[in-house]
């Protein structure tokens, strides 16, 4: 099973560093959007979140994390990998 995965980010917030490191390290394809360099970006990021402007937000397939917590996004993670195994 494939996913679309992006993640809402800004140039300074730790929690945004730390999920793209656990992506990473789980060799988890996602498109970073740095909402801080692209007025679009944001534009489509408070669409996303409803208003809320908490990074990092991942987005799966349509569904948003938003404010998504390292443990919670570990979590998501061996999730999404166990059913790419399925």
């Amino acid at each position: 099973m494939s996913y679309k995965i992006e993640l809402f980010t800004t140039s300074d917030c730790q929690n945004c560093k730390i999920a793209k490191m656990i992506l990473d390290q789980y060799m988890v394809n996602y498109l970073e959007k740095n909402i801080e360099l692209n007025k679009e970006l944001e534009t489509e990021f408070v669409t996303i979140t409803k208003g809320q402007k908490y990074v990092p937000t991942l987005v799966v397939n349509g569904n948003p994390y938003i404010n998504i917590k390292p443990h919670e996004l570990l979590e998501l993670v061996k999730i999404l990998k166990s059913k790419e195994n399925e």
